[in-house]
């Protein structure tokens, strides 16, 4: 992910504190709380496309155990 997609779900999903709300980050990244939270969804929509790939090449077998 780019660099300014990292920061904004670090901050937002609080991997390095406490949870930020959209307005708080939006401060920090001087844009307004729609932008962050077009950043945040556009994130995690690479993110679940990315592990959709990769978990549906695995096989069947693998997948339970």
């Amino acid at each position: 992910l780019p660099l300014e997609q990292q920061r904004v779900l670090h901050l937002r999903f609080g991997f390095t504190g406490e949870p930020k709300t959209l307005a708080d980050c939006g401060e920090e990244f001087g844009k307004h709380r729609s932008g962050v939270r077009f950043i945040e969804a556009h994130a995690l929509r690479k993110l679940r496309t990315r592990f959709h790939r990769i978990y549906s090449n695995i096989d069947l077998d693998e997948k339970q155990s």
